[in-house]
């Protein structure tokens, strides 16, 4: 059975800071029927989370460049991505 989401549902902005990692959380999601999108790094992620505007943001603690910590603090600090959800994977 294909799960069924409407325009409420929460669909997945993740990333991780190995690639390996991030692909394995991407097929994870995918597989449950989530749409994903990802990002290499803290400072790419959080340029695409302005731009893509998710329903919800999972972040690594441990990312090149940019930390998980900082994108969430620049996250939070924005009023166009203030109020999306933000869960670290780490």
């Amino acid at each position: 059975m294909e799960p069924q989401f409407g325009d409420d549902d929460i669909v997945p902005f993740s990333f991780s800071k190995l690639s390996v990692d991030r692909k394995q959380l991407e097929r994870i999601l995918s597989d449950a029927g989530w749409i994903v999108v990802t990002a290499a790094d803290g400072a790419q992620a959080v340029l695409m989370a302005k731009a893509e505007s998710p329903a919800a943001i999972m972040l690594d603690v441990n990312m090149p460049g940019v930390d998980g910590f900082s994108a969430a603090r620049q996250l939070n600090n924005d009023p166009a991505t203030r109020g999306i959800p933000l869960y670290f994977v780490t």
